[in-house]
């Protein structure tokens, strides 16, 4: 997958990849994926459409649709932002930039939505939907 891609289109949907910092752990507790799922309710919103995304101990998958130009920079910045914020951690636990990828057509979007929907288990994390208590979400 590219670091980033030039210009992230609006109303396109992108495969997002987000990764701690020196393979760091940015979720311990189901509280962390509790408190990092609500943020990414509360700042998608007017910026991406979250399809799905799937967290483990060290990284996180989205499929985003960006609904609006800069949605997606701008609402990965904040949940980075944010969450590093919540953690008492200083500065950023994720790499910077985030990498993105433009799904291509249907063949793509089914490769990528199988594949976040296997990473969590091959971590072995459990999906417990959204109650959240897990590290993954479907909308």
């Amino acid at each position: 997958m590219p670091r980033r891609i030039q210009k992230i289109i609006t109303y396109e949907r992108y495969h997002v990849v987000s990764v701690a910092k020196k393979g760091m752990r940015i979720f311990w507790t189901e509280g962390d994926y509790g408190t990092f799922m609500r943020m990414v309710s509360r700042y998608s919103t007017g910026r991406v459409q979250v399809m799905i995304f799937g967290l483990v101990g060290n990284h996180g998958h989205f499929l985003l649709k960006q609904i609006c130009d800069g949605g997606v920079e701008k609402f990965m910045s904040i949940l980075q932002r944010q969450y590093s914020r919540a953690k008492g951690f200083p500065g950023s636990l994720f790499k910077s930039p985030f990498r993105a990828e433009r799904i291509a057509d249907e063949d793509h979007y089914y490769r990528v939505l199988a594949y976040i929907l296997r990473n969590p288990g091959k971590y072995k994390m459990v999906n417990l939907g959204r109650d959240g208590r897990s590290g993954l979400m479907i909308e």
